[in-house]
């Protein structure tokens, strides 16, 4: 039987190699210099830069900041190694995010996903979240098992309100 760390641990592995294999897919592609911009941001990849410190511009600097996500990732059975794990996670999330917008600021035109949120649109979310005035919304990363567990998910953050 596994453990919680053993889930979390795992979990946060899974999305790490889906980080590294993009990133460095995008960087065979184009190369290391290549520019790397989310549209209508100040924070350039901002979980990367409120985490770590690091202001990514390039291609070449997402991968490098691999090993720092790595390195967040210990495998310890402790409370904050689950919490660097969730961390290093939602970064892996950023960066698998992030090479969709290297050869073009609009890679969800014309489908029904919506993609990186702008400063202005996360200002205007965060203050309706915490009243309660609209309900909490949920970003998958890939397909959900089953369109139930999917439906399952989403209400149970919308209910608690959470972005």
């Amino acid at each position: 039987m596994k453990t919680l760390f053993n889930r979390v641990f795992d979990g946060s592995d899974e999305m790490f190699a889906k980080a590294e294999e993009e990133v460095n897919k995008i960087v065979a592609e184009v190369g290391r210099d290549a520019p790397l911009t989310l549209p209508s941001t100040a924070y350039f990849c901002a979980c990367i830069y409120a985490y770590i410190g690091k202001k990514v511009t390039t291609t070449g600097e997402l991968q490098d900041a691999l090993a720092d996500v790595k390195a967040m990732m210990l495998r310890e059975p402790r409370t904050n190694s689950i919490f660097q794990s969730g961390v290093g996670t939602a970064i892996a999330a950023e960066m698998i995010e992030a090479c969709k917008y290297v050869k073009t600021q609009t890679p969800y035109e014309g489908t029904h996903y919506h993609g990186h949120f702008t400063d202005a649109e996360v200002r205007e979310l965060g203050v309706p979240l915490v009243t309660g005035d609209i309900p909490g919304f949920v970003v998958m990363i890939g397909p959900a098992p089953s369109t139930e567990e999917a439906v399952e998910t989403i209400k149970g953050y919308q209910s608690r309100g959470i972005f």
